[in-house]
């Protein structure tokens, strides 16, 4: 089993072969996707969105010439 094994090239390779299945099989479709809004200062920048709601933060700045209080 993938999740067992010490290899990463191994254990990499058990689990692509797994994701492929699931892909050929169409056994997982997904049916329904919760939408968010957000509500963000104009100065705040590069907050990524995306389906599963994980965030980098590293990627996040803030835009000073946009901030009211300078």
């Amino acid at each position: 089993m993938g999740i067992r094994e010490l290899d990463e090239t191994t254990r990499y390779r058990i689990f692509s072969s797994l994701d492929q299945m699931l892909i050929d099989d169409a056994v997982v479709m997904p049916l329904y996707y919760e939408e968010f809004t957000r509500l963000l200062p104009k100065y705040v920048k590069g907050l990524p969105q995306n389906s599963i709601e994980y965030r980098d933060f590293r990627k996040v700045w803030i835009d000073e010439s946009l901030k009211l209080d300078k």
